[in-house]
């Protein structure tokens, strides 16, 4: 991984070249942003935020595009489409309804009586089938303005429930959905094309439309099966990731000096020291959320297992969502998985 001053120079050359692209409208420019972007991406999986992933994405037709308007807006609309509706579907399940929608009305709207949620929950699956149907309508010339203004309209709620008006709560994604509103109005407002997502042309913007079909529609499906990420299969505020503590024994605790201290949370029947609310850290430090996958768990656990503590004196807990199920994983440093069970929230 670079060193720091040297991660910030590529950034910032990165941003330069976007910023250059603008006027000197280069086909080398642009690929040389897709390998900085891919060098930085692969040194740290923190910054595979679905942002990166889908803009990334986006940004390959213009690397070698000549003027073919009708192929390269395709291109985006199968890419965009997908996305909706995958991001649909994933939020079909317990932890949506639980943890997301709850917010929603609990803080949000201000709903803060249980007896009200229990009679509301199941609307609850009523919103991933919206947002499903708007990508599925985006498909369809009949359907596609109609799909652009509820799409639109699911945003600006977004963006208000994330806001400092909502709760305030991983703002990094307020300029994603701007950027969502602007390509839906773009890539589908008025647009009468016909988006032929099997059809592929023997040409370059046929094969990325290939690969397009591939990473974004079909390599979701692996999720199902643990065999590809939450995030480039587009579980976004699903809740289906799983929540990261680290446990800390109370005598052990000076070994981290201060630097934990504001992270420090509380789990229902967990006694004997602190637990550290990893996510927020993320939030806090990098303002993006923690990579929600076991590789990325295990590899903060061996930053924190360095502090070299007692034996038994520090663990590692995986909660499940939904709460409601009490699920979690324990594992140490070097024993392994320790527990697997159920502890009460």
């Amino acid at each position: 991984m670079l060193p720091p001053p040297w991660d910030l120079a590529l950034l910032l050359l990165s941003v330069l070249l976007l910023l250059l692209i603008n006027v000197l409208r280069k086909h080398s420019i642009l690929i040389t942003i897709l390998i900085l972007i891919f060098v930085l991406v692969i040194q740290d999986q923190m910054r595979w935020q679905p942002w990166v992933y889908i803009y990334g994405l986006m940004l390959l037709p213009f690397c070698f595009w000549k003027g073919q308007n009708f192929e390269v807006g395709e291109y985006l609309q199968v890419v965009m489409i997908g996305v909706y509706i995958w991001s649909g579907i994933h939020k079909i399940n317990p932890g949506f309804v639980h943890v997301t929608f709850q917010s929603i009305l609990r803080d949000f709207m201000g709903m803060n009586h249980p007896e009200v949620f229990n009679k509301l929950k199941y609307l609850g699956y009523f919103v991933p089938l919206i947002e499903t149907v708007i990508g599925s309508a985006l498909i369809f010339r009949a359907s596609r303005n109609l799909a652009v203004y509820a799409g639109i309209a699911m945003h600006v709620f977004i963006l208000l429930y994330l806001s400092p008006l909502g709760i305030n709560h991983n703002i990094v994604v307020l300029p994603w959905n701007l950027a969502m509103i602007a390509l839906l109005y773009v890539l589908f407002y008025n647009q009468q094309n016909k988006i032929g997502i099997g059809m592929v042309k023997k040409t370059y913007m046929g094969f990325l439309k290939m690969l397009s079909v591939l990473l974004i529609w079909l390599m979701p499906l692996l999720n199902f099966y643990g065999l590809w990420d939450l995030y480039p299969s587009f579980a976004l505020y699903a809740n289906k990731r799983k929540d990261f503590y680290v446990a800390v024994r109370e005598d052990q605790l000076h070994r981290l000096g201060n630097r934990f201290d504001n992270y420090f949370t509380n789990i229902k029947g967990l006694q004997g020291g602190q637990l550290i609310n990893v996510e927020q850290w993320a939030l806090d430090v990098l303002t993006v959320p923690l990579y929600p996958e076991h590789r990325v768990f295990k590899k903060i656990g061996a930053y924190f297992c360095q502090y070299e503590m007692e034996e038994g004196a520090i663990y590692f807990l995986e909660f499940e969502r939904p709460y409601a199920r009490n699920k979690y994983t324990m594992y140490g440093c070097e024993e392994g998985i320790i527990d697997i069970g159920n502890q009460k929230r």
